[in-house]
């Protein structure tokens, strides 16, 4: 079981296809031109397009709020794929996706051949890490994977998929390139450990003063204390613009001493850590200034992701 951070599960992925059954749906492999289908493709494309062509760029657009739309998709960056070849690519993953609908639904358990697995109560402790190795050789080799944004018991791991995985229904449908992958923490959540995990990691930006994908921790809008509500892409800019008055933060420490969250709703989650912070801060003109105080982060989860909407911070000015 491979183990990423929440915005990697979402974002390592070229395409992929969030499914109500929770299992996502990887077509990044279908991106290598050798695993590509040429012949018999689904779509035939007798244009030719300069690759700076206007029309190329908006088809792709187009089909990319096509698949988002009727399917659920979510992109990664597309890098240096060729827009000719990244047009084919979701096209064929656009009638795929067509054909699933009507793929007869089977549990995972008889998608991998029904394999003889012990239960977790029949083995003895020493026993479960091989084989648990052996069941994910099986899903692998099934196009089946399972990913976790936090480590676990491999005991936990071993009943989560041999007692409840194994159960889950999905489309009996194989094609090379195109993987099934499962997040454990869809099935169950670990909200403290997310807030967490994405506090830290804003926090540790902010001594980098770097922001690089800021975008994937931060909630599509926020309210400020005084009550100024931002969009997205203006709360981003007022970080940059604040962090931009520094050339670098040292002697950097903090600690997270409670973390909180509620569900307001079946769908809207609200949320918070605090804790202490202090650093010493050189400014763009060389003097320096000390801080010491308390932070606060709140997110706002309405996807099933936690996301900062808003926070408190000690050389932050709103």
């Amino acid at each position: 079981m491979g183990v990423f951070t929440p915005d990697q599960v979402l974002y390592f992925l070229q395409v992929c296809m969030v499914k109500p059954d929770r299992q996502v749906r990887n077509y990044s492999k279908m991106l290598n031109r050798n695993n590509m289908p040429t012949e018999n493709s689904f779509f035939s494309n007798d244009e030719t397009y300069d690759e700076n062509s206007g029309d190329l760029k908006l088809d792709i657009e187009i089909m990319k709020l096509k698949l988002q739309a009727e399917f659920g998709a979510v992109f990664g960056s597309s890098g240096e794929i060729p827009p000719d070849i990244e047009k084919q690519f979701l096209q064929d993953v656009f009638e795929i996706e067509k054909n699933m609908n009507s793929a007869v639904m089977v549990t995972v358990f008889e998608f991998i051949g029904e394999p003889t697995f012990p239960l977790l109560k029949d083995l003895c402790e020493e026993d479960v890490p091989g084989e648990l190795e052996r069941l994910y050789r099986v899903l692998e080799s099934n196009d089946l994977s399972l990913v976790s944004f936090h480590e676990y018991p491999p005991t936990i791991i071993y009943q989560f998929i041999t007692e409840e995985l194994f159960l889950e229904e999905i489309e009996n449908y194989k094609l090379p390139g195109m993987m099934g992958v499962f997040v454990y923490e869809n099935f169950h959540p670990d909200h403290q450990s997310d807030i967490r995990e994405i506090t830290i990691d804003f926090l540790t930006r902010w001594q980098a003063l770097k922001w690089e994908d800021i975008w994937k921790f931060l909630f599509s809008c926020a309210v400020l204390p005084d009550g100024t509500t931002l969009t997205g892409d203006e709360f981003k800019a007022k970080i940059e613009e604040q962090s931009a008055k520094y050339s670098s933060l040292q002697l950097f420490e903090f600690a997270i001493e409670n973390i909180q969250f509620e569900w307001k709703d079946e769908v809207l989650g609200l949320g918070f850590s605090e804790g202490k912070i202090r650093y010493l801060a050189v400014l763009k003109s060389g003097l320096t200034r000390y801080y010491d105080g308390s932070f606060k982060c709140y997110f706002c989860n309405n996807d099933g992701y936690w996301r900062i909407s808003s926070f408190c911070l000690p050389g932050v000015e709103w």
